[in-house]
């Protein structure tokens, strides 16, 4: 491998600055890529110098014609060669293309561009877009929207300390995953409830807790414990009367109430 990796490094070297600047950019979108997007990311690409250095193959024709690199460590060398504030720039301009190209398909998107604004520092933007990505994935692929709430929890905890949105950044991700974690067998989000448990009191943000409370209440359910699962139910039910909100408790009051019927 190493030896592989200074012979793919060399023949980066050799491509004279317009090329190299193509095949860095490439690198950033992926290990396959179009050329209008291509030509979106950098001025005046040039790809035919990189099919002459057996570094991509074209592998799609027509209008829009597709390249690939011919080995995923090419790609990853083409990384590696430029520099970080340069790669970085390159991420978050691709994650504005990916949006603008096509808003409608934004949605969709979300979790890739949520992972070029990861990849580029922007946390912030991580972190939104990985939560829309988590929505949008929401009653569509339980484990997609898992993935990318656990994504934004992770973008949230690298926060700084003294970040002011922290604390609700930090709750949000969490809630969605202990209030959907029994959709999922076996999941073990409910083990995370004591902890958001913590950062909803130490934020005085009784709504979050409220939510994310059903999913240890259906999880017990669930599991047959049915007296903690009571207990679980009239701890929410005491805090959504606290809360004085009715649309927050016609939604969330289903689960106690089941629990109840089966405690008699």
């Amino acid at each position: 491998p190493a030896t592989l990796h200074a012979a793919i490094g060399a023949r980066i070297d050799r491509l004279d600055p317009i090329a190299k600047r193509t095949i860095n950019a490439a690198a950033v979108i992926g290990s396959r890529f179009d050329a209008d997007l291509l030509a979106s990311l950098v001025d005046d690409p040039e790809v035919a110098p990189l099919v002459a250095a057996e570094l991509v193959d074209q592998v799609s024709f027509g209008p829009r014609p597709q390249y690939a690199f011919r080995h995923p460590m090419i790609r990853a060398v083409a990384n590696e060669s430029q520099l970080k504030s340069d790669r970085a720039q390159l991420h978050r301009r691709l994650a504005s293309l990916i949006e603008d190209r096509d808003p409608g398909s934004a949605d969709a998107n979300a979790a890739l561009i949520a992972e070029h604004f990861e990849t580029a520092g922007d946390l912030h933007a991580a972190f939104e877009w990985h939560m829309r990505a988590g929505s949008w994935m929401n009653y569509r692929d339980n484990n997609a929207a898992a993935t990318s709430w656990q994504r934004a929890q992770q973008v949230a905890d690298r926060l700084p300390e003294d970040d002011p949105d922290r604390p609700a950044m930090r709750i949000a991700p969490r809630t969605l995953l202990c209030a959907t974690g029994f959709r999922l067998a076996g999941s073990g989000f409910a083990s995370g409830f004591g902890e958001l448990r913590d950062l909803c009191l130490a934020a005085g943000d009784k709504r979050s807790l409220a939510i994310a409370m059903s999913g240890p209440v259906m999880e017990a359910y669930f599991d047959g414990r049915r007296r903690e699962a009571s207990a679980l139910a009239t701890e929410q039910v005491q805090l959504l009367e606290s809360i004085g909100d009715p649309t927050l408790t016609l939604a969330l009051v289903t689960a106690a109430v089941s629990v109840k019927h089966e405690t008699a």
